[in-house]
């Protein structure tokens, strides 16, 4: 058998008394009988409650009855809370987190007091203390102290009734953040037909920061989404007017931006904001006047029962909405300390000034202003520039005007801008040419202008820069301003970054010693060349290879042409070489695997030297020859070879071209070659001192 109360309400008695006749009747019919009868009226309550009331329902310290975890005050119609920390020996995580547990708030009305035991939880976490270690003394102490002030949640109480269902309701809410966490109130503003208005916190929830360290404004944006999400926890019937609160002019910027423009982290959550509460519905509180700080920064009992704006939100709540505390514009400040990275960009920067003067207050949407209008504010914005930052004595036509600026013989036009003045007066080219507008050139604006005007014209040099620049605004000393503007054009920089170059390695011992020429020779293979099968006109074309041998210390070349890709094609051409050459002692030569997947005949010399490079190496052991490899997939462990082919490439290309040959008459040419390289080798007798030429 399962047992539960039923908990409901009604306008008036008689809908209450029906509502009791109803489901007497109902759970009669099934052998039911209702006891335990409460209510805050005491007409409705049956005659024999007394008879049927056998187990009481009142707490026996406190005249209340006990709701879902919540007491109710039947004669006062209200809700209390009842602390009674357990009483325990020893300070533990597990104590602690039992005592928290025993406040029941689901509602959030007590997210100030509650907030406080959840950042000194987090504290505790952070200590990495186990369930059943006793706390150090400050963690303690502050544990105390805060279970001595929960003695006073006892004499707070909340009234359960709001407002008549027949009263305009208006959803109203508020979210805050602070560096320990963020929060989200909501209230309910009542408006009854003789224009009474009533404002009562519904609902609220906070949340401690996480312990990765996360910036304000994105707190302040996650206490938006908690908001957001709050408000779609209500019955949708409660309300039909809805006004969301945020102190946070950034989080305001961030809703209004497209969310391809934002970060993932902002990007992600305006979307789901925007999801839930329309842009429009988004406005400005002052801190002062946002109930959401208290359930950020915690706050104690004693202050919360006695908080106006914490139970009843701010005062102007209960004004006219006419009369309520308006959203504030996000404009640009161009004080003397203001820098350029605090303003907007030089695009937007008209739109907003523009929003400023008069546009917004007409009603009109901030996104569809004339091109006047822009133009328009964009002088207000120079005027006002130019006034800041420009020798006042430019406005006195005083004869004190600073060299830099008299040379330029600038003059105040019609719409009060100072213009640069000059000799192209009877020209027919633009006015704005001629008389372009003068910038100070310590002001962040003329900053965003150069760096708009770069930017927009796909990063241009200083000299396209300035030319675009002077063909409306002059500015002294421009050239140096703009290099400093584009050097710290981050787009440029990465573009303009040059490689770092690696530290080589010191060269192996084998390139430095005194040795007989060839005794540590490094091979490598080169081709395919095309060559005649015979000197006939149309004869056939094959393919010849080239075998390079090259001195690890004098760098001296022993070039072979190898007929095909096989293990007795190179070992015949290793016979000759070691027949002219004498026998290395050690032979070095690339690994075959760094070129896999390289180009095809590539791949076909180096496949050639894995396939049979264990029956080269066992004939060559039986000369005392050692066979080394250089590791895989590393070319620049093989440069002196691959520098010596590339020698030898350049001079058949300069000298024989694309014209094949037969095989003899490459093979002619080859020493040739050789002895072209080798003997630049032997031009530098102190380093190569045992350099020969290859006959």
């Amino acid at each position: 058998m399962y047992v539960d109360d039923i908990v409901s309400g009604a306008e008036t008695p008689s809908e209450a008394l029906e509502l009791i006749s109803q489901l007497g009747a109902l759970f009669a019919k099934g052998g039911f009988s209702l006891s335990k009868w409460a209510s805050n009226a005491a007409e409705v309550l049956p005659c024999d409650r007394e008879k049927v009331e056998l187990v009481p329902i009142r707490h026996p310290e406190h005249d209340c009855v006990k709701i879902l975890g919540l007491f109710w005050n039947s004669t006062t119609d209200s809700f209390s809370y009842v602390a009674s920390p357990p009483l325990v020996h020893k300070i533990t995580k597990r104590a602690m987190l039992s005592a928290v547990a025993r406040i029941f708030d689901p509602l959030g009305l007590l997210a100030p007091v509650i907030f406080l035991a959840k950042v000194l939880m987090q504290e505790i976490w952070k200590a990495r203390l186990d369930w059943d270690d006793e706390l150090p003394s400050d963690l303690g102490d502050a544990w105390i102290k805060l279970m001595q002030d929960w003695q006073c949640l006892s004499s707070i109480s909340v009234p359960r009734y709001i407002s008549h269902k027949e009263a305009k309701h208006q959803l109203v809410g508020f979210c805050d953040a602070s560096s320990q966490g963020y929060a989200a109130t909501l209230y309910l503003r009542s408006e009854s037909h003789y224009g009474d208005v009533k404002v009562a916190l519904i609902k609220s929830k906070s949340k401690v920061a996480p312990l990765k360290f996360v910036s304000i404004a994105r707190l302040e944006l996650c206490g938006a989404l908690l908001l957001a999400r709050l408000i779609s926890s209500i019955t949708p019937d409660i309300t039909r007017e809805i006004f969301c609160f945020t102190d946070s002019q950034v989080v305001l910027s961030w809703l209004q931006t497209p969310a391809h423009e934002l970060g993932v982290f902002e990007a992600n959550r305006v979307d789901q904001i925007l999801n839930i509460v329309p842009l429009a519905l988004w406005n400005h509180v002052r801190s002062e006047d946002n109930p959401g700080d208290l359930a950020s920064r915690g706050f104690t009992p004693q202050k919360l029962k006695h908080s106006t704006i914490w139970w009843n939100g701010p005062q102007w709540l209960s004004s006219p909405t006419s009369h309520w505390w308006k959203p504030i514009t996000v404009v640009m400040s161009c004080s003397r300390a203001s820098r350029p990275s605090a303003l907007c960009s030089e695009r937007r920067l008209p739109q907003q000034r523009a929003g400023r003067t008069s546009l917004l207050s007409s009603g009109q949407d901030p996104e569809q202003f004339s091109a006047e209008e822009i133009a328009e504010a964009e002088l207000r914005c120079l005027r006002f520039v130019q006034r800041t930052y420009l020798p006042p004595e430019l406005y006195q036509k005083s004869n004190n005007v600073p060299k830099v600026f008299a040379q330029l013989s600038p003059f105040l036009d019609e719409r009060r801008i100072i213009r640069v003045g000059g000799r192209l007066q009877e020209s027919s080219i633009c006015s704005t040419v001629k008389h372009p507008i003068l910038l100070p050139r310590r002001a962040p604006l003329t900053s965003l202008i150069i760096d708009f005007i770069h930017s927009k014209h796909f990063h241009a040099g200083p000299a396209l820069t300035l030319a675009l620049l002077r063909g409306k605004n002059w500015i002294p000393t421009a050239t140096k301003l703009i290099r400093e503007r584009i050097h710290r054009c981050v787009h440029c920089r990465i573009q303009r970054a040059k490689p770092i170059a690696p530290i080589m390695a010191p060269l192996p011992r084998a390139r430095f010693e005194e040795i007989r020429p060839f005794a540590q020779t490094g091979v490598d293979y080169a081709g395919p060349f095309l060559i005649k099968e015979s000197k006939r006109r149309n004869a056939s074309l094959g393919k010849a290879y080239l075998c390079l041998f090259i001195c690890m210390s004098s760098k001296a070349l022993h070039l072979e042409l190898v007929s095909a890709l096989t293990t007795t094609a190179f070992l015949a051409c290793l016979d000759r070489f070691i027949s002219r050459r004498g026998a290395p002692s050690t032979i070095w030569s690339d690994h075959g695997t760094n070129f896999v997947g390289a180009s095809r005949f590539l791949k076909e010399i180096y496949s050639h030297q894995m396939q049979n490079q264990t029956a080269v190496t066992n004939n060559l052991a039986l000369s005392g020859v050692e066979w080394k490899f250089i590791p895989p997939r590393a070319p620049h462990f093989g440069g002196l070879w691959e520098a010596g082919i590339k020698s030898v490439k350049r001079l058949l290309s300069s000298s024989v071209g694309s014209q094949p040959f037969t095989f003899e008459e490459l093979a002619t040419a080859l020493p040739t070659c050789s002895s072209r390289n080798s003997s630049q080798q032997v031009n530098h007798p102190e380093r190569f001192r045992w350099a020969v030429c290859s006959g």
